[in-house]
Formats: structure tokens, sequence, C-alpha cells
């Protein structure tokens, strides 16, 4: 873009920015600070948002285009990639960009001050991204608590806070979002000496055994989950981006917490119950969580700094794994503990598989004994509903899902329900207008690749009681509130391929599922190797008990 011209788009693009970025989403527009503002690389904002580097550029895109839309609602034409070059070259034209870098500096020299010299430190939790306002505004506010925070530190201790600048060079970097909330020490006239520990967490360590008061008034002792593959996360109030991450881990605990081999356990290291109690009662957070005191333990003391937030423990104690996203952690869990989904299936109930190799495949989906996908009765003006999803529904509709036919050909996207790319887990609800008996639910899927295999629990409810929650989101365990599991369903093969059609009925020897409305699907990948391991449903065909 010739530089007159980008004058001239910045003219136009500039009385509309507030407005167009009123549109977004709290999430796009905080996307877009961390790109356009702090400078940061793609690697950096994949930190910052707890994904890899791939989804990190999905969502950086995502935003943009968002933005160029709804500019171009009011005028200005612009491209998504015209609209990012704007922003990179004028965003920030009203302050120099070596300011930006050298307040977000300084942030990080006080949080290692604070650290090293015992200071309590906390920022507010979960800050929310303003949702008006144009990027000038939102930097010069940020870049104002900033400056006034450090002050207020570099007055009360002048060398030692720059004694420490080291120490704030590796420091974790706080969102933007979240500098707001930094409470400045209060009369600290002198500074204890820095504890060190000489704990090593390194991959093959032992972890120590600790034990810490828990939110439920018990304890979280590791001693006594020795025997068991441990999931262990530090985070802290004063961090945004570990407190999302702890969030995003939801999903790992879905996945694993019917298996009696697997334990989970968070750790806050802010020593603050009020703190951990809200946050665990806001997001649903189903795992138990332990609060260190970062005075007394050294395992708090090694976390309390930059580290992998998330720790993998083996039966013996020791590191298998660390990890500051959740995909990895996944992975490694389904190498250890075997990928099939559980629990196993409780008698009368059982899961009917059938499958067709990709020459045999074909639009008639012709099963040995099981139907093809047809209209029925139960399901004919069912409706389906997402409950805790993000399924892509760009060219068809959930209905799809009931309309009695499959997919006309092995790669059919217009004829398909399925996850975005890299969703660790999507809830969607069917309700049937009526409780009724259940025969058989069958299920259907055609791709040519790894989105063939359907992997995935089936919940029931009548949708009665004053327990039932009608829309269990992620993280919430739907047996603790008015479902019933149904089955467990995995048909990814042990080895070989996976491309194919795959028909599954879930069936029971009694004749009769059970009596229900509403029916509840949990869906998980069948592999996470490039985010496209996301199952192609075609059908679901639910029969009534005669």
């Amino acid at each position: 873009m010739e530089s007159a011209n980008a004058a001239n788009h910045w003219e136009r693009l500039e009385g509309h920015l507030d407005a167009a970025l009123a549109e977004l989403t709290d999430e796009q527009r905080h996307v877009l600070v961390l790109r356009h503002f702090p400078g940061l690389t793609l690697s950096e904002v994949a930190i910052q948002l707890g994904c890899g580097k791939d989804r990190a550029a999905e969502r950086v895109a995502e935003a943009q285009k968002a933005l160029a839309k709804a500019l171009g609602r009011r005028g200005p034409a612009l491209s998504s990639d015209e609209v990012a070059l704007l922003l990179e070259q004028r965003a920030v034209q009203a302050a120099p960009p070596t300011l930006v870098t050298a307040t977000a500096n300084r942030l990080a020299l006080i949080r290692a001050a604070a650290v090293a010299a015992g200071i309590s430190r906390r920022v507010t939790t979960r800050a929310k991204t303003p949702s008006t306002g144009a990027f000038m505004r939102m930097l010069w506010v940020t870049v104002a608590a900033i400056l006034a925070t450090f002050v207020v530190v570099f007055i009360v201790s002048p060398s030692r806070l720059w004694s420490l600048r080291s120490i704030g060079s590796g420091s974790d970097s706080v969102p933007l979002s979240a500098v707001h909330g930094i409470e400045a020490p209060s009369a600290v006239t002198s500074f204890p000496a820095p504890r060190e520990t000489a704990i090593s967490l390194d991959v093959g360590s032992i972890v120590p055994d600790v034990s810490a008061p828990s939110v439920s008034g018990a304890s979280v002792n590791l001693a006594v989950l020795r025997g068991k593959y441990v999931l262990i996360n530090f985070w802290a109030g004063y961090n945004n981006q570990r407190m999302e991450l702890a969030v995003k881990l939801k999903d790992v605990f879905d996945r694993f917490r019917d298996d009696r081999r697997f334990a989970m356990i968070g750790f806050d290291l802010d020593d603050r119950p009020e703190t951990v109690r809200s946050w665990v009662a806001r997001e649903a957070i189903g795992w138990e969580q332990g609060m260190l005191d970062t005075s007394k333990s050294d395992l708090a003391l090694a976390y309390q700094e930059p580290a992998d937030p998330i720790l993998i423990i083996g039966p013996d104690g020791k590191v298998i794994a660390r990890s500051r996203e959740v995909f990895e952690p996944y992975r490694t869990l389904e190498r250890l503990l075997g990928s099939k989904l559980g629990p196993p299936l409780q008698p009368p109930i059982r899961v009917v598989v059938e499958h067709n190799d990709p020459p045999s495949a074909s639009a008639t989906y012709k099963f040995r004994t099981l139907p093809p996908p047809q209209p029925t009765e139960a399901d004919q003006g069912a409706q389906i509903e997402m409950v805790d999803a993000d399924l892509n529904l760009d060219r068809n509709s959930l209905a799809l899902l009931t309309d009695g036919r499959g997919a006309d050909n092995d790669n059919d996207p217009s004829h398909a329900i399925y996850a975005r790319r890299w969703r660790l887990q999507d809830r969607f609800r069917m309700d049937l207008h009526r409780v009724m008996p259940i025969a058989q639910i069958n299920t259907y899927s055609w791709h040519r690749g790894e989105r063939c295999p359907q992997v995935y629990r089936v919940y029931g409810s009548a949708g009665e009681g004053t327990a039932f929650n009608l829309q269990p989101q992620n993280g919430l365990d739907p047996r603790s509130c008015g479902w019933t599991l149904i089955a467990s369903v995995d048909t990814r093969p042990t080895s070989g391929p996976m491309g194919g059609q795959d028909a599954v009925s879930v069936q029971s020897s009694t004749g009769c599922i059970g009596h229900f409305r509403h029916l509840l699907f949990q869906v998980f990948p069948t592999n996470l190797r490039d985010g496209f391991g996301n199952t192609f449903y075609n059908e679901i065909d639910v029969v009534e008990c005669k």
C-alpha cells in the first residue's frame, strides 16, 4: 500500500474505528490489541492466548477480517490485509513504539522486583477488554496505569528496583487488559532477602510431596496420589494468562475424569482463599484446587515466575511432561492412558459398530446389519441446539442431522456437522419434545481420512427435577445435574487408516435404553496432529421402542 493511499485510507478509517471495534467480540479486540500494539510476534501472541502458533494466526486473521467487515458496513471498503497494514503503521502514531516497549519492560521489572522482595502483588483477575474505544485510547490508558505503578515502586526503593533489572527480563508477560488492576505496595521501608529454592521440576525430576489447604476445606496432598498419572496446573490471580489456560483445561478434565488411573489438581500461588473460591464457582472448575503459600512452599516458589504451568507426573512421582498449552497434555494423556474413550459400558447397554472401508463406502450407506440413515418418527421435528460448542455451520444447520440422509461423497462438508479446528470438546443437545422410550440411537459419519471415526459420550434426561440443568457447559459433569450417561462411543481403529464410513448403534439387550426427552452429545476429536481431527457427523437417528 503506497504511503499516499495509506494516508487516505487512514483518514477514511479513523472516524469509523470506534464504532467498528464496538461490534467485535471481547476476544477479537483482545487479539487485535496483542498483535498490533506491543508488536508481538505470532509466537508471542500464541503464548499470551495459550494456543499454538497456527491457531493464533487464525484468530488474528479472523479478528482482522471481522474488523474489515465492520468498517465496510460504514464506508471504508478495505481488505483484512489492508486493515492489518494500516493498524501496524498508524494505530499507535500518537505514541512512539519505543514507549510501549519501555513501559512493558518496566511492568516485567516491577513484577520481578515485587516477587524477589516479597511484596504482595495483585492484578485484577480476568479483566475484560474494553467494549468500546479506539486502539489509541486503550493504549494510553494502559501506558498511564503502567507508568503510575512504576513511579510508586520506583520511589519506594529505587536502588532495589534497578538492581533487579536482570530478574525481570524473563518474566511471564501480563496481557495489556490485565494491567489496570495492579496494586502498589504500601508503606514498605525494608525488604526481606529473596528466598531461593533448589527444586528442579525438569522432565525426569521427582516432584516433592506437598500438602496444601483446598477449596473444599480438606487438603491436597501429592503423596496420596502416587501410583496415578497426575496433571498439575499452577495458576495465580495476578496472571490472566494462566487463569485462562486453567479454564481451557476443563476439556482435558472432561476427557479423562472417569479414568481411575488419572487425577488432576490445581495450585493457586496467590494464597487468597476468597479469590480461589469465587473463581472456581464462576468457572465451574471440577478438579480440586490447593492454595500454596509462596513464602513457605518451595514448590510454589519454583512456579511463581516463568515456567511451564502444566506438569504431568507419572505414578512414580517423576515429571513426564511440561507444557504451557492444553493440546500437548491432552495428547500425552491419550498416549499414557490409552486413546479409547471411557468409562466402560454398563449392561444392558451395548454399542454396535460397523465400518465400510473407502472402496466400499458409498452414498447408499449400506452396512452389514445396521440400517442406513433414514427418517424416523422419533426424531422428525426434533430440535438440536449447541450447548457449549464451536461447530462449523457456515453452509448448513444442525437440522441436517435429522433429515434422513447422509453425505454425497467422502469429503462433503455441505452435509456434515463438525467442530472447528483445534477444538477439544463440543456439546450439543437434541430435544425430542416429549419423554419417550428409546430403543436405539444411531449415528453416521463418512470421510476419506481421520474425520471418519466417532468419539463421543451420549447422555439422556427426562428434563425433570430441580437439579436438572438443560445446558451443562464444558467442565460440568452432566451426571451431577440430572443427566444419565448412556454410552461412550469410540470407533477409532487400534491400527491402520481411519478413513471410510462408520455406523454406530447404541442399543440395550432388554430392548429399551431408557425413557428420555433430551439427548446430550459430548464430542471429542479423533486426533490432535493438525487440528483437523473433528468428525464429519452426517446423521443422528433416534428409534422409539414400540
